[in-house]
């Protein structure tokens, strides 16, 4: 859990890599936050991983939190589905 990334852990990010998998889960934006932070830092430093970042992908749904994240794709089942499917 990171509150507010300034840059990932370069050291952590390296062992990370040595899974071969990095899945990250945001309740925010996925294309602005720690999974494109950690992307950008995989290319920069020349590392190497199968990366699938989940979070919200659009605005505008009102619900409960529980719905909202389902219909995000944020619910235990489907972010264990998709470290199986980041695994294959």
């Amino acid at each position: 859990s990171v509150a507010c990334p300034l840059e990932p852990d370069l050291d952590a990010l390296k062992e990370a890599c040595k899974s071969k998998f990095i899945l990250t889960v945001e309740d925010h934006v996925v294309d602005t936050g720690m999974g494109a932070i950690m992307a950008l830092a995989l290319a920069r430093n020349n590392l190497s991983a199968k990366i699938k970042n989940l979070g919200v992908t659009r605005y505008g749904d009102s619900c409960a939190s529980g719905k909202a994240r389902e219909a995000m794709g944020l619910s235990a089942e489907n972010i264990a589905k998709e470290f199986f499917n980041l695994a294959e």
